[in-house]
């Protein structure tokens, strides 16, 4: 995954944030977003959608 979007997924919050608010750990917020992830990437690729989830990512600037 882009080092961008480890920490900061479009229209998120930044881990650090996110874990402040919750009283979880840093770690805690990455692990559970980059499962999220994994299982949407699954998804697209399953129904073959994935070429249009990165085509949406550089359309919308969020690929950089």
């Amino acid at each position: 995954m882009p080092a961008h979007l480890q920490d900061e997924l479009p229209g998120g919050e930044k881990n650090e944030a996110i874990a402040g608010e919750l009283s979880i750990s840093y770690n805690t917020v990455r692990t559970q977003k980059l499962r999220a992830l994994k299982l949407i990437r699954a998804g697209l690729l399953k129904r073959n959608l994935l070429p249009v989830f990165y085509a949406w990512l550089a359309f919308t600037g969020h690929g950089n």
